[in-house]
């Protein structure tokens, strides 16, 4: 079974028995992009994951204050701001460490 004569259309083929499935066939794919520019493409995405993360953090706190207390966002803000930047830190540290 080194090769199997497989129209182009068919991308895997597995056999069912038992208790586990057997994968028979499995077609090779390429990544797209040059492998030198990947980790800077995971860089960048993991820094806006976390900014993302840091802006929605922020905002949900400002509302919360907010809703707590005249001008609450203002009175909080310091307080909001250390909140979101250390949920942005926890992404960055999860993906890395």
């Amino acid at each position: 079974m080194d090769e199997l004569d497989l129209p182009k259309s068919v991308r895997s083929v597995t056999i069912l028995q038992g208790d586990k499935p057997t994968v028979i066939y499995k077609e090779k794919t390429k990544k797209k992009g040059l492998k030198v520019l990947r980790p800077i493409h995971n860089a960048l995405k993991t820094m806006a994951d976390a900014q993302k993360a840091t802006l929605e953090t922020l905002v949900d706190e400002m509302d919360r204050s907010d809703l707590k207390k005249k001008d609450g966002w203002l009175r909080d803000l310091p307080r909001n701001l250390r909140k979101s930047t250390k949920r942005g830190l926890k992404v960055v540290i999860k993906k890395y460490f």
